[in-house]
């Protein structure tokens, strides 16, 4: 066709996180993504709106349309931005599951995944605990990030469902784990 609309290989995604301004997408946060869309075509793309869409249930997608206005043959425009907001939970490396949807006047759509991830903690328990009959323990729980960001704050809580065990101080902080 003489018209090709898709993500600009050459440009970089804008992600402005407010927060703490690392340009990364990180858990917790409202993150306003500004996607560039080129013209691969031969022609110029009339009235380029775009909406954005995910699978993941870690984002919510607060303004997922986006105006481009016309793009030249060859030429790659900045839109007026999405805003997503990233669950607390969602951890690192995490795929966003985003896809765009691109249309123009010509009734033309076209789809891109957007290569989008989460840059956050990633928690794992490093040792066991074994607790002898009818003995009260102390009980170490030594954790690592594995992540790409630190974890601040972190708070825990030990519960044991059956009958078996007494957990007598539940609540364990960890502070900020790198």
């Amino acid at each position: 066709t003489d018209i090709s609309i898709n993500i600009d290989p050459n440009n970089a995604i804008i992600i402005d996180d407010g927060n703490d301004g690392n340009g990364l997408i990180n858990p917790g946060e409202l993150v306003e993504i500004n996607i560039p869309l080129r013209n691969f075509g031969s022609i110029t793309s009339n009235n380029v709106q775009a909406e954005l869409e995910t699978s993941s249930t870690n984002v919510s997608i607060i303004n997922s349309e986006a105006d481009y206005n016309n793009i030249d043959p060859d030429s790659w425009e900045i839109g007026s931005g999405f805003v997503l907001e990233i669950n607390p939970s969602t951890v690192n490396n995490e795929n966003l599951h985003l896809k765009i949807n691109i249309t123009d006047n010509s009734g033309e759509i076209w789809s891109s995944l957007v290569p989008l991830v989460v840059y956050g903690g990633d928690l794992t328990i490093q040792n066991y605990a074994y607790i002898e009959k009818n003995e009260i323990s102390d009980v170490e729980i030594l954790i690592q990030n594995i992540g790409s960001q630190s974890v601040e704050n972190l708070m825990g809580e030990l519960y044991f469902s059956g009958n078996v065990l007494t957990v007598l101080d539940s609540e364990g902080l960890w502070g900020t784990i790198s």
